[in-house]
């Protein structure tokens, strides 16, 4: 028996499966896909270190790259990517940035690169909050 809908942890997903042959966690794992960077090893035993968001965003600009070029539209890639940076500062520049650049004809890598420096910028921006209220 399996179990979909409401899951929104992994700790739910371990707790469930004491009882269940399978969980599904579809709207948490698109909303916030990182949350499953440790599925393997914790579920599955695997060793492997988790990548990091970067080092997803960067293997996955690897194929946007192989995409545009064979005339997918960045649109139709960026959207998967939308809660790559869910719950870190800047998340929200992240998003809206992709989401109104993605869109226009043509648009390309840069698109990305763009979105990546001004989450970074919002980070930086966050970190120097944080230090002046110490």
């Amino acid at each position: 028996m399996v179990i979909n809908g409401g899951i929104t942890s992994l700790d739910q997903v371990q707790e469930h499966l004491a009882e269940l042959d399978g969980v599904m966690v579809g709207r948490e794992a698109y909303r916030n896909p990182f949350k499953l960077a440790t599925v393997d090893s914790r579920f599955f035993g695997a060793t492997d270190r988790a990548l990091s968001r970067k080092q997803v965003l960067e293997q996955y600009q690897r194929y946007i790259a192989e995409q545009l070029a064979q005339g997918v539209p960045l649109k139709a890639m960026s959207r998967h990517i939308l809660g790559l940076f869910q719950g870190q500062p800047g998340a929200r520049v992240w998003r809206q940035a992709l989401s109104e650049q993605a869109v226009r004809p043509g648009a390309g890598l840069e698109v990305i690169e763009i979105a990546y420096l001004r989450l970074c910028q919002a980070q930086a921006g966050h970190r120097t909050e944080l230090v002046g209220h110490i």
